[in-house]
């Protein structure tokens, strides 16, 4: 496993070249001679659509989207199985998120490899995701397929934020939900729902240890009333 972290100025040794950086991490993946060092490392900056050259310079002489292109490139040297990227676009500007997302996607495909993606963007999690594990103070609330969670979603916290990222695609399915006040640390010591305070559709039973509950197969959501009452918060029945 290694790990593309969201900024990547502060992923880098400032005093030391990024070749110097990049060198470490071949002998990760069994590299025992200069040669074969400075070899991975080239075929490393390549993958990502950079120019070899790039690598004899400092962290703060290339640009923001081309240091996190040289993270990932830092990333495969140790051939890893498994990726875990840390909000890998948030630091970037809007016009480089989406090259950097097709970039991961194409080194997904090409070196068949496994993703673990934090992200608060949901585009980018649309973009990227196979299954979407939903998060509010610390507990899993919803966890489905991509497509279960963006347009079947039933747990209020997923439904509020899909409608306040006011996403194009896919259609919804649902009333709109808008969730009220602000996070409560002490919400997270909470017995039963963390989010009772801010959902429109709390009653005394979500005061209750909620697990989580299969809705459909592969679905599942840390809420009764969406598995119990789901039409009367606003969802279709469940299958």
């Amino acid at each position: 496993m290694q790990m593309v972290f969201q900024d990547p100025l502060a992923a880098f040794d400032p005093q030391a070249t990024i070749r110097s950086s990049l060198r470490e991490f071949t002998r990760l993946r069994g590299a025992r001679t200069r040669a074969q060092e400075n070899e991975a490392i080239v075929e490393a900056v390549l993958s990502v659509g950079l120019e070899p050259e790039m690598v004899d310079r400092r962290p703060s002489q290339v640009s923001g989207g081309q240091l996190q292109r040289l993270s990932i490139a830092r990333s495969l040297l140790p051939e890893p199985d498994l990726l875990f990227l840390d909000e890998p676009t948030s630091s970037l500007d809007v016009s480089i998120r989406g090259q950097i997302v097709n970039l991961l996607l194409d080194l997904q495909e090409r070196n068949e490899l496994a993703y673990l993606l934090v992200a608060h963007d949901l585009r980018v999690v649309y973009a990227m995701a196979h299954r979407v594990a939903v998060m509010y103070l610390g507990q899993f609330v919803e966890v489905g397929s991509r497509d279960q969670v963006y347009a079947d979603a039933r747990h209020p916290y997923t439904r509020g934020l899909l409608d306040a990222a006011e996403l194009d695609d896919p259609p919804r399915h649902g009333e709109p939900v808008r969730l009220v006040g602000e996070i409560s640390e002490e919400a997270a010591t909470k017995p039963g729902c963390r989010l009772t305070l801010r959902c429109p559709f709390a009653v005394e039973r979500c005061e209750e240890p909620q697990p989580l509950r299969e809705t459909t197969s592969g679905h599942l959501v840390r809420c009764w009333r969406a598995v119990e009452q789901p039409v009367e918060i606003g969802l279709p029945p469940n299958d």
